[in-house]
């Protein structure tokens, strides 16, 4: 571990942030044994002077951080970097109106999993974005356990914009949580090359716009299976809201595929399920058999 510990610090000359595209040379270290920290939370609370000519990168080493009911609390210009998706995860069940994670605007997360595992009557919420500029790669999260209701993300905010690039997003209401992969109240967000998974025996949705949302999605493959046929692949709740797909596969498998009141243009994708608009705008849109769809 040691010896893995130097080559961290070593590389961290050369380390970047990719939220920011700046060099860094500031990494506190977070590890089973032989780093600055073994408690993910008091490593980041650590951090007081990050700033855009002064950003951290808080280095998680391989294992299983569990935070219990405690959140990780981001600040501007500090992004959580852990050592592989399959290697290093945090925990926790915050509850209690907190998320696993909090975002913070010009931060971000990468090379991770975090799981909300929220006990049962509570929320499951894995992260809350309020912030601009955070973005999320090659990054699981997973929001499961006996809660009332799932919301893997949730993000929202007129000024507050996210991106998801290489992300794995997970729901799992399991036998009767209302689940959301992400809900988007009034922000922009960006997916790319990611995967997006809900599912439950009482409703389960991928995306949820709503209040003016924005979300432009990307060779990105979601999913929603629920048993009630309440909820959608994609969806959004009023008029004020967009959405634009491009080269993608959508499934609402038992409900619908999109479902939206607002904007909705989609190209090129792959849609499995009903798509209920008022009027979207289709080009190139096909279903499991390669027929054509045509939007309503």
């Amino acid at each position: 571990m040691q010896k893995k510990l130097i080559a961290v610090l070593a590389a961290a000359m050369f380390m970047t942030i990719p939220t920011l595209g700046m060099a860094v040379t500031n990494v506190v270290v977070v590890a089973k044994d032989g780093g600055d920290f073994t408690d993910p939370v008091a490593a980041l609370n650590s951090i007081y002077y990050a700033s855009a000519t002064n950003p951290y990168v808080l280095k998680i080493m391989p294992g299983v951080y569990d935070i219990g009911d405690n959140y990780l609390r981001l600040r501007p210009y500090i992004e959580i970097e852990g050592s592989g998706e399959k290697v290093t995860t945090i925990t926790g069940n915050a509850g209690a109106g907190n998320c696993v994670v909090n975002a913070a605007n010009n931060s971000g997360i990468r090379n991770i999993t975090i799981q909300s595992t929220a006990y049962a009557g509570a929320a499951s919420c894995t992260l809350l974005s309020l912030a601009s500029n955070f973005a999320i790669s090659n990054a699981t999260l997973v929001s499961t356990g006996a809660a009332s209701y799932h919301r893997t993300i949730s993000a929202g905010g007129a000024s507050a914009s996210m991106s998801l690039t290489h992300a794995t997003i997970i729901s799992d209401g399991g036998g009767g949580s209302e689940s959301m992969s992400i809900y988007n109240e009034g922000s922009k967000v960006t997916i790319v090359d990611s995967s997006i998974q809900s599912s439950s025996s009482s409703a389960a949705s991928g995306i949820v716009n709503a209040y003016g949302a924005t979300v432009d999605i990307t060779n990105t493959k979601i999913v929603a299976n629920d048993g009630v046929a309440t909820g959608s692949g994609v969806s959004s709740w009023d008029a004020g809201s967009s959405i634009t797909i491009k080269g993608s596969t959508i499934s609402g498998t038992s409900n619908k595929g999109i479902d939206s009141t607002g904007n909705v243009t989609i190209a090129h994708s792959q849609v499995t399920g009903p798509i209920s608009t008022s009027g979207a705008k289709c080009i190139g849109v096909y279903n499991t058999n390669l027929a054509p769809v045509i939007c309503p």
